[in-house]
């Protein structure tokens, strides 16, 4: 009987071994693949931060653009103006 004890005690402790190493390998890798996961979700921010700024940066470098290629359209009317009524006398 108490070799029977004994036996069923083994059996038992090297289930509880087997199942805690498994269960430490689950929560390994699950805590790997959350940490990848996270580090993804990092960078994915960071880079959308990074297109948010350039988009912005594009878009104040355009209006700019704009409001120069206005200044030439403004003054090149005036200069068209100008030679239209010389033409004209």
């Amino acid at each position: 009987m108490k070799a029977e004890d004994s036996f069923s005690a083994n059996v038992r402790e090297q289930i509880e071994t087997a199942f805690e190493a498994l269960k430490n390998k689950i929560k390994t890798e699950t805590e790997n693949i959350l940490g990848d996961t996270q580090n993804q979700l990092t960078q994915l921010k960071i880079e959308l931060a990074k297109a948010e700024t350039s988009g912005e940066k594009e878009k104040e470098e355009l209006k700019q653009m704009l409001d120069i290629v206005d200044q030439i359209c403004s003054r090149a009317n005036e200069t068209g103006n100008q030679l239209a009524a010389v033409f004209s006398r």
